[in-house]
């Protein structure tokens, strides 16, 4: 009668040890959450690669600064009609004497490059400036940052809509991406950003931003 209570008590005791697992996860299998972090501080810094982009010097224009523009080109004939690739010079739109400039590449393979260019002169300008102006148009567009650094933001600005929210990842994926960046070249405060009358898609303006960052 012993043995066979001790047989009847060796499966309860394997039951019971079978639900506590169950309702009490062991302590080293527990997973932390991660954190929500702001995806502007934990982005990927936009690279330069030199071997995509030539300097363009701006002083024919009024502007005493070296710029970068995509190294792209076109087949024309040599003098001997030998066919050759030239580079492709961009469109520059600027009146005389004004301090603003746009800059076109055309037939760009990325659809766009079209940015603009201020000169403030000794009137210093901030990202804290362009953000506080976002503020004040917050009631109209959303504005997400995806990368800030030193002198530089890329973001989406996307119109606001009552019935619709617009995800992150669902931004990055639209043409509404655009950047501003400052640099200090000569003692003047220039102004660099995507074409204000248009959007861009993202790669287009992480090429942009890159090509700004290296102006000398």
């Amino acid at each position: 009668m012993k043995n066979l209570l001790y047989l009847l008590a060796i499966p309860a005791l394997f039951f019971i040890s079978s639900c506590g697992d169950e309702t009490e996860p062991v302590e080293s299998e527990k997973i932390d959450e991660p954190i929500a972090e702001d995806s502007a501080a934990t982005a990927v810094e936009t690279q330069f690669d030199p071997k995509k982009y030539r300097e363009f010097d701006m002083a024919p224009f009024e502007l005493n600064a070296v710029i970068m523009i995509p190294k792209t080109y076109h087949k024309e004939d040599d003098e001997d009609g030998t066919p050759v690739d030239r580079f492709d010079q961009p469109e520059i739109v600027h009146n005389e004497g004004e301090a603003k400039w746009e800059i076109r590449m055309p037939g760009h393979k990325d659809r766009y490059w079209h940015m603009e260019i201020d000169d403030w002169g000794e009137k210093t300008q901030t990202i804290e400036m362009i953000k506080k102006e976002h503020e004040s148009q917050k009631n109209i567009f959303d504005f997400i940052y995806f990368e800030e650094g030193d002198g530089y933001i890329r973001y989406s600005k996307v119109l606001k809509s009552d019935n619709t929210t617009i995800s992150e990842a669902d931004a990055k994926s639209m043409p509404n991406h655009h950047f501003y960046c400052v640099k200090n070249i000569g003692g003047s405060s220039l102004a660099f950003q995507s074409y204000r009358m248009d959007d861009f898609r993202e790669l287009s303006v992480k090429q942009m931003l890159a090509a700004a960052r290296e102006t000398k």
